[in-house]
């Protein structure tokens, strides 16, 4: 990789990186990274009889995922997927409106917001 470059015979100031997967593509400041829109389907339901609450996973480092993805950060994404996950198993009538988490494409996300409902009178 990069790191291995013997650099004495580079002459230039500025450096291009040319590491795209498109053709004619110059990437800009970036260590490389992979982007997926995906379609899912989603079940619209009414909010009424509900009761409406926030998760947030927070504190964490962060990082970026190219020149930290060695040091075993965690990402508050990956975590409250697992929270989401273990809740919906305790309680199935669990229902997601909102998540974000991440500012860019290429982070360790060190912040993770979902807004989540539950039917009321549901004892959690």
């Amino acid at each position: 990789g990069a790191f291995a470059l013997d650099c004495s015979d580079l002459k230039g100031k500025k450096l291009l990186n040319l590491d795209s997967e498109l053709e004619g593509v110059f990437t800009v400041s970036c260590a490389g990274g992979m982007r997926s829109d995906c379609l899912l389907p989603a079940e619209l339901t009414d909010a009424a009889g509900t009761e409406g609450f926030g998760i947030t996973v927070a504190g964490l480092q962060g990082g970026h995922s190219g020149a930290d993805i060695h040091l075993g950060r965690g990402s508050a994404n990956r975590l409250m997927g697992r929270v989401l996950a273990t809740a919906l198993e305790k309680f199935p009538g669990l229902r997601l409106a909102a998540i974000s988490g991440g500012q860019f494409d290429n982070v360790i996300c060190s912040r993770c917001d979902a807004v989540a409902a539950l039917p009321a009178g549901s004892g959690a």
